[in-house]
């Protein structure tokens, strides 16, 4: 039986890649392009999601780049970013009949950022990397999210766009969705909750 929906934020509820449209939009040049990269896969951009840096400002700060690419990367988010209406508008459906929760790698600035977005407000609880200084794939943040709000995975579908998250929720037994494709999200967990009641 279902009783609890879970969603990751950035891919799912928030749709929208900042990191391409950074590339493809604003015409870095190739060394640019290559600094742009370097930060984005640093230790220190992770460590922000784990909630050591408020934002990616500490994190550009600490790092040596251009004012193009610290423009791009501060302005990114906002403009690039926005709430898939569609799965907002799900989970809030959801919401009627189940339980629904939030577990997302993201920064204090980024949920600051985020927060007038409806999700927030109809989510039953969440799990942040940022406050637990934990992140996923961890196994540890998912038995985080089990503890606090007493889930039983076998219960819980579980939706996520990063396949190394999908595969730790799915060793943890959550029913786990991979999301590439709202309309395809939807119909796969219109199909679980059909089979598993």
């Amino acid at each position: 039986m279902v009783r609890n929906v879970v969603f990751d934020i950035m891919g799912v509820l928030v749709t929208g890649n900042y990191r391409q449209a950074i590339i493809e939009k604003l015409h870095l040049t190739p060394k640019e392009l290559i600094n742009l990269i370097r930060i984005m896969t640093s230790d220190l951009w992770h460590r922000c999601d784990l909630g050591e840096f408020y934002g990616i400002n500490e994190v550009i700060d600490r790092l040596e780049t251009t004012p193009r690419v610290r423009e791009a990367l501060l302005g990114s988010y906002a403009v690039f970013n926005r709430e898939n209406e569609q799965m907002s508008s799900l989970m809030k459906e959801l919401k009627r009949d189940y339980k629904v929760y939030l577990l997302s790698n993201l920064s204090h600035k980024m949920k600051d950022d985020m927060s007038s977005y409806s999700f927030f407000h109809e989510c039953d609880g969440h799990v942040f990397s940022y406050e637990e200084k934990r992140g996923k794939p961890d196994p540890e943040i998912f038995r985080r999210l089990i503890e606090r709000y007493e889930l039983k995975p076998e219960e819980t579908i579980y939706i996520d766009d990063n396949y190394a998250n999908i595969r730790t929720a799915r060793k943890l037994g959550f029913m786990a969705i991979r999301h590439l494709w709202t309309p395809l999200t939807i119909r796969k967990l219109k199909r679980i909750i059909a089979d598993k009641g």
